[in-house]
């Protein structure tokens, strides 16, 4: 069954594979790499509903933001368009992160939801020039 933990090292996995660029789990207290482009992948919030009185069907649906760390203005047109184009026309391989090796036990799709460019507001942040947003989604069917 799909995780939160297992669907974020999954998508990070993947969107290495597809880009050859590093890509940063983010957490409090992460060092973002100094050397561009790199890509970054936070989970934000996952909502949970139920689809039947009976209370055998659910689904979940978890919220992600990749951030491209782009080198230059063209690159960071480029980039997440590539990124859309990869999530959007692949499964990708749902790794099981509680066995050794991470094997793939199965595929999920994913759908970007919109892209952000956001502007550098501080002009001393070398890092945050050339900065775009994709929010992902995936949806997960539970069954009892």
């Amino acid at each position: 069954m799909a995780n939160l933990y297992d669907i974020q090292a999954s998508l990070k996995t993947f969107l290495e594979q597809q880009t050859g660029y590093t890509c940063v789990w983010i957490y409090d207290g992460v060092k973002l790499p100094t050397t561009k482009p790199f890509l970054t992948i936070e989970d934000l919030q996952t909502q949970h509903e139920t689809l039947d009185k009976m209370r055998e069907v659910a689904e979940s649906t978890y919220r992600f933001q990749v951030g491209v760390y782009a080198s230059s203005s063209a690159q960071k047109a480029k980039l997440p368009e590539e990124i859309k184009r990869a999530l959007t026309f692949n499964q990708i391989p749902l790794l099981d992160t509680s066995q050794s090796g991470f094997p793939a036990v199965g595929f999920f799709v994913a759908d970007v939801e919109r892209i952000t460019p956001i502007p550098n507001d501080d002009i001393t942040s070398q890092t945050n020039n050339h900065r775009v947003y994709l929010d992902v989604t995936v949806e997960v069917t539970l069954y009892k």
